[in-house]
Parts: C-alpha cells; structure tokens; sequence
C-alpha cells in the first residue's frame, strides 16, 4: 500500500465507482427485495446500505475530530501497515464477523427510508472526497485513522471499505438470490 495522496484518491475513485454502480442497482429493487431478510437476526439489504454508511460516515466524523483537535499525527509505523494488511485480508477472508457493538453500527430495528439511507450515504461519500483532497500530502503517511484493530493510515482506511463494501455486497447478492 503506498501512502501517498494519489494512491489514496485512487482507491477513493474505484470506491466512487462501485457506490454509484451500486446504487444504481438497489435503485431497481422493490421494498420487498430492500427489507427481506434471510432469518430473523440476519440483515436485509437495506440493513447492509445503512450498516456501510453508518461505518463510513462515523469513520470520517473520527477523522475530522482527530483532525481537528491533534496538531500532531504519528508517522505511520510497521505496526500501522501490519494493522491495515491484517484488517484488508480478514475482510478478503471467508472467515464471518459481527459487527462491533458500536452504536449505530447494527441497523437492526432502525426505522429506515431507502432513499433517505442513500442520500445521507452520498452526502457522506462527497464530504470523505472534500476531506482527503484538502489533506496534505505529508498526512498521507500518518496513522490518521483508528480501527478497533488499531491504527493505519488514510490509505488503508480507504482500502478497508473497499474490501468491507466487496463483503456485504456479496451478501446483498446471496440474499437477492433467494427470491
């Protein structure tokens, strides 16, 4: 993983990418197919676009908070590397996960709105690109971003919800597939 600003706009690119192809697809769903769930504690796909947004956006409200209150950054580490390539493979892996018990993080029981979900998500998506374009290049090379795993850089952050979208829309697929 290279910590550079381009490496990282690159990622955010393909991240665009996906998200819009993405919505595109859910954009033909019926409500049905939105809120079906494949058993009682298992997630719909509605459930799964409100899980993802809420992890980006709380990722980049981290950020900001960070940003905002450390005048200092630590220079990413081995360790933050090692942090960012063990958090990318878990999510590569077919090993299952439940997602941390942070607040939000579970959408279960929310009352959600498609088109609400979607339009927050793409509100969120355009404040990350604001926020990593007006980062500096030395930033980029910082272990800005902290995981329950640890800390890592921007770049890794960006590659993890590459790899985290990739799974879930891998469940969307299952759980349409059964209809």
């Amino acid at each position: 993983m290279k910590n550079t600003k381009n490496a990282a706009l690159q990622i955010l690119e393909k991240l665009e990418s996906k998200l819009n192809s993405f919505l595109q697809y859910s954009d033909q769903l019926s409500l049905e197919q939105l809120i079906k769930r494949q058993s009682k504690e298992a997630w719909s796909v509605l459930e799964i676009i409100e899980h993802l947004k809420v992890a980006e956006t709380a990722s980049l409200r981290y950020l900001k908070y960070k940003k905002e209150k450390e005048t200092k950054f630590e220079k990413a580490s081995i360790r933050n590397a090692i942090n960012g390539w063990i958090l990318v493979s878990f999510f590569k892996s077919p090993i299952k996960a439940k997602a941390p018990n942070v607040p939000g993080l579970n959408p279960i029981g929310k009352d959600l709105d498609y088109k609400t979900v979607k339009k927050e998500w793409q509100r969120s998506r355009q404040e990350l690109r604001i926020f990593i374009h007006g980062l500096e290049e030395a930033e980029f090379k910082m272990a800005m971003y902290k995981h329950r795993i640890g800390k890592m850089t921007i770049g890794w952050m960006l590659a993890f919800f590459e790899v985290h979208m990739n799974r879930h829309f891998g469940q969307i697929d299952r759980i349409l597939a059964e209809n």
